[in-house]
């Protein structure tokens, strides 16, 4: 869409001059700036940041034109339009009904819990070729703020438009329902994500379905009855569809909404006899040369490209350049819009190239950049993929970036807004990898990081994480490089806070240094104890350089309940501690001890922070039903490179020791205990699971491969294995074992390819 910046001055009757301007580009992170002259941005108020913040450095890069709450006398005044209102995220929403009010498409609107995004995928894919323009919003577009910056990018021109609207709480549907005004709507599959911001799950369904006021038809899960009653109550006079869509998790599920919503438009969608779902996601795997790639198997028209491109500078921390390699079959499509594309995004490399043989991708012309790899077949990018990345080996841990999101956001809904989460990424962020999740998280709006020793957090900080770092357990060798690369410590004896002191008493006076305190309250490992509490106030407060940011301590058995006097005896000490420290420190001093599990059963002291450890990672601590809302953020695959058929009576592997009962197929998959599958794991003691079924090993656990009895699965060399994941969970192997998760994730060998996703 393109806006005078004086049409949308005029929605909020301002007063201030208006210096004429035509506006592209509507912004509301100040990292994604393309075009400073044509952008106007909206300085957004969040629980975790304010957008005024950023206000003078994007003046300073050329941005004229602003929606903020208040002019701050430090900012320029001089030919910049400033539209000030009472409730910016308002005002934001008020543009998303403006760009409403042009469009002539139908307009159909997604809600539901799950399947938004892939039906509108599929939908875009297989109706496309009707003959009439389709518009849809970016990826997963579908929030308070989200919604209104997808208005903003339909195209005004098209013939449907497809919006998603998502909510988490009561009160929100309503403002999205005022600038969508769908004329068909479209209510998929609800779970139990968001319940906490409801009543119940009636109310839940209640809440969304107020998006469907201005439809005259609407299709719906019939396999929901709370669905079809609170549909039928709502709306008596409006075309109610309801379709089979089970649990809609099956591409099977996800279709026949697109076949209804076809039907109701009058196309004819061609849908292959046995189709495949599109890969709806954006991996992200490391490349050579210190680049990292993005692989968009999400589509190759443009509204996908620009989200790849979004997410590429969103994780740009650390890397010089943006590149991108382009299918030539969507250069001639969209030669246009794809120039348009390099120059808005400042692309230092563009090539376009057949990725089913990309000849012309030479690896060593790419260095410290991030390469976004575009078109909507997944096999196409893997050959790209496959020349650029930096490892080869077959296995692979595959980590759900939107899986972490959600659980972070579902412990986050436990706790006040004015509670920080500190998030522990310590051991390579529990074996996913702490760099990717680190810019999620920073993104995420996350107090903290913390991480075990010096080496990751100096990692974080050159690949381009800003956000406080702290380091659980420094050595005093490193104390330099905690003060170089902003990184704070967590002290836990008076020996290293002396050698702190010592070390920081010759910097020049205006250095204040944070440090983090462990109060030892019945972990019985490390930390200061209550008797040391006037010891430590009174070193403190006389220190230069030296401060307590926090003090914290550790729950020893939070998670059982049977222990629940001991752990309230932890917060009793805890308590007393604060309470002397900060009588004697002549400053603030914040505090923390809530673990994961804590966060759930003791919201009551959640104080300035809580930690959230192994829950961010989807791993329940709590079998009663409280984290049953997590999702696996984790999942471990092979592949198969060998099938073998073998009589009954022979035996498998080293010393004989896989002996088969009966005539089996035996299929060999290249990961074993060098890659940190545990030789435990063998001899039938675990099942990993091939094209859906679990198929137990065979023998010993080789260094490098493992034998799996294939005998009732359907496969082929080449077809995947998952070792664990969402059917065979890392609690399940650590049941196995008779060991915890946080080993079956941190065991993974540092040879194995992580690949990262959005879906």
């Amino acid at each position: 869409m393109k806006f005078s910046i004086s049409e949308i001055a005029a929605l909020f009757h301002s007063r201030r001059n208006i210096y004429p301007c035509d506006i592209d580009y509507l912004l509301t992170d100040s990292r994604l700036l393309c075009d400073p002259a044509s952008t106007l941005f909206v300085a957004l108020r969040t629980a975790n940041n304010d957008g005024h913040a950023y206000v003078k450095e994007l003046i300073d890069k050329g941005v004229g034109n602003f929606i903020v709450d208040h002019i701050d006398p430090q900012w320029a005044t001089d030919a910049i339009n400033y539209i000030v209102v009472d409730d910016t995220t308002a005002a934001l929403q008020s543009i998303g009904s403006l760009c409403r009010n042009k469009l002539k498409a139908t307009m159909v609107a997604i809600t539901g819990s799950i399947g938004k995004t892939t039906i509108k995928e599929l939908f875009n894919t297989y109706a496309s070729p009707c003959g009439k323009t389709i518009t849809r919003s970016p990826r997963s577009y579908n929030s308070q703020v989200g919604v209104p910056l997808s208005l903003w990018q339909l195209r005004d021109d098209a013939d449907i438009a497809i919006v998603e609207a998502g909510i988490s709480q009561k009160g929100e549907m309503a403002r999205l329902e005022k600038m969508i005004r769908p004329d068909i709507g479209i209510l998929s599959v609800i779970t139990d994500e968001h319940d906490s911001g409801f009543d119940n799950r009636r109310n839940k369904i209640a809440e969304k379905i107020l998006l469907f006021a201005t439809c005259h038809t609407i299709i719906y899960n019939a396999d929901d009855p709370d669905q079809h009653e609170l549909l039928h109550a709502a709306y008596p006079d409006k075309q109610l569809i309801g379709v089979d869509a089970g649990h809609g998790k099956s591409f099977t599920d996800s279709i026949i909404y697109v076949e209804k919503l076809a039907e109701i438009l009058g196309i004819k969608v061609d849908i292959p006899a046995s189709p495949l779902r599109p890969i709806t996601r954006l991996d992200v795997v490391d490349g050579v040369n210190n680049c990292r790639i993005i692989a968009n198997r999400l589509s190759d028209d443009p509204v996908s490209l620009c989200g790849a491109l979004d997410f590429a500078r969103r994780q740009a921390g650390g890397y010089a350049s943006l590149s991108l390699i382009v299918d030539t079959t969507t250069a001639a499509r969209f030669p246009d819009d794809l120039r348009d594309i390099v120059d808005r995004y400042g692309i230092k490399s563009y090539r376009t190239t057949s990725l089913n043989s990309p000849d012309n991708i030479v690896k060593n012309d790419f260095h410290d950049e991030i390469i976004v790899v575009n078109t909507a077949t997944g096999h196409s990018v893997d050959n790209v993929v496959a020349i650029l990345e930096d490892k080869q080996h077959e296995t692979l841990m595959e980590v759900n970036l939107d899986a972490m999101v959600h659980n972070f956001n579902f412990f986050r809904s436990k706790i006040k807004p004015t509670t920080g989460i500190i998030c522990m990424l310590k051991a390579h962020g529990y074996g996913a990898g702490s760099v990717e999740l680190a810019r999620t998280l920073q993104e995420q709006g996350a107090a903290y990081i913390a991480v075990a020793v010096v080496d990751e957090g100096v990692e974080l900080r050159r690949c381009g994480i800003s956000m406080p770092i702290i380091v659980l357990n420094p050595r005093a060798h490193d104390f330099h490089s905690l003060y170089l690369y902003n990184l704070e410590p967590e002290v836990y004896s008076f020996e290293l806070l002396q050698q702190l002191i010592a070390h920081f008493d010759s910097y020049d006076e205006g250095v204040r240094f944070p440090i983090h305190l462990k109060i030892e309250t019945g972990m019985r490992r490390l930390g200061f104890v209550e008797e040391d509490m006037p010891r430590l106030g009174t070193m403190l407060a006389d220190q230069r350089h030296i401060y307590a940011k926090t003090m914290f301590s550790h729950l020893a058995c939070a998670d059982d309940p049977a222990e629940d006097d001991y752990t309230l005896n932890q917060f009793a000490i805890f308590d007393r501690c604060y309470a002397v420290l900060s009588a004697i420190l002549p400053y603030d001093i914040q505090r923390h001890i809530l673990n994961s599990t804590g966060i759930i059963r003791f919201p009551q002291f959640q104080h300035d922070f809580v930690r959230l450890g192994i829950g961010l990672y989807g791993v329940p601590t709590m079998a009663d039903g409280s984290m049953d809302a997590l999702r696996n953020v984790s999942r471990l695959t092979s592949t198969i490179i060998s099938i073998k058929h073998w009589k009954a009576g022979d035996t498998v592997g080293y010393n004989r020791r896989g002996r088969l009962s009966r005539d089996s197929v035996i299929a060999t998959v290249p990961v074993g205990y060098a890659d940190g599958i545990d030789r435990h794991l063998g001899y039938g003691n675990a099942s990993f699971i091939v094209n859906g079924t679990p198929c137990p090993t065979v023998g010993s656990i080789c260094m490098d491969i493992c034998m799996i009895d294939v005998t009732d699965a359907c496969c082929s060399v080449g077809d995947r294995v998952e070792i664990f994941g969402d059917t065979i969970t890392p609690q399940m192997l650590a049941d196995t074992l008779s060991t915890i998760p946080y080993e079956i994730l941190t065991s993974i060998s540092p040879r194995v390819k992580r690949i990262y996703y959005r879906e």
